[in-house]
């Protein structure tokens, strides 16, 4: 529990860091990127990037769960997968509008999945601000 935590307290300090100051209208972008056993990035960035190859989303079947990343600027590339419920609760809530955080165990398995969405997020609709 104390790891989800710290992997979201990351993930909300990345998101924050660009803003010395709080303004109406902030937007920040969230490109795909991997590092040890931790990936982010949101789905709108991602498909709006000038490169081909950055990807981030996760996928569900009825019992089980999977989520994959490419990082275009380092080549790496991280998945994991899981079975847990409330995991599946949270692949299950994304929208094309998300921003997707994930961690893994060394054994591949998914050990946090996290759902972010809101207003400073790029539109999935357009392709630029």
């Amino acid at each position: 529990m104390k790891r989800a935590q710290t992997y979201a307290l990351v993930f909300a300090l990345t998101l924050t860091s660009t803003a010395a100051t709080a303004i109406a209208g902030k937007r920040d972008e969230i490109p795909v990127s991997i590092s040890s056993r931790f990936a982010q990035g949101a789905l709108a960035d991602a498909r709006a990037s000038a490169d081909n190859n950055q990807y981030i989303g996760c996928y569900t079947t009825e019992y089980s769960g999977t989520c994959v990343a490419i990082d275009a600027a380092t080549e790496a590339s991280a998945a994991c997968t899981t079975q847990d419920p409330e995991q599946l609760a949270v692949i299950r809530s994304i929208t094309t509008e998300s921003a997707i955080v994930f961690s893994w165990n060394r054994d591949g398995t998914c050990r946090t999945v996290t759902v972010w969405t809101s207003s400073f997020l790029k539109p999935a609709a357009t392709s630029g601000y």
